[in-house]
């Protein structure tokens, strides 16, 4: 009984992370839609406050991490860094495969 509990608390404790990590990212993500419905970019130290988001997001997309944003609270910056980075190179090679494509 007593190891069911701790289970349901760990499950618990994972369901509230998540739900934050949730709510990080739908901030990040309505910053840059409401600057791209205005035609604007984001500005910088908006930027700068949701890379984390998006360092967050594009780890999940690439490795299947459900860290989150504070996966890099206390990390080198090189790190978050990386992880912005690993993005940006797969972008020329998605594109190239598309052209080839059509």
């Amino acid at each position: 009984m007593k190891s069911e509990s701790k289970t349901r608390a760990a499950d618990l404790a994972e369901i509230e992370r998540l739900r934050d990590e949730l709510g990080i990212a739908y901030r990040a993500l309505g910053a840059y839609a409401f600057a791209h419905r205005r035609g604007q970019r984001l500005p910088e130290h908006a930027v700068a406050y949701h890379c984390l988001a998006e360092a967050a997001a594009i780890r999940f997309k690439h490795e299947g991490s459900l860290d989150g944003a504070r996966y890099f609270i206390g990390k080198s910056v090189d790190i978050l860094h990386a992880a912005l980075r690993k993005d940006a190179e797969s972008a020329p090679v998605k594109r190239q495969n598309e052209e080839q494509s059509t």
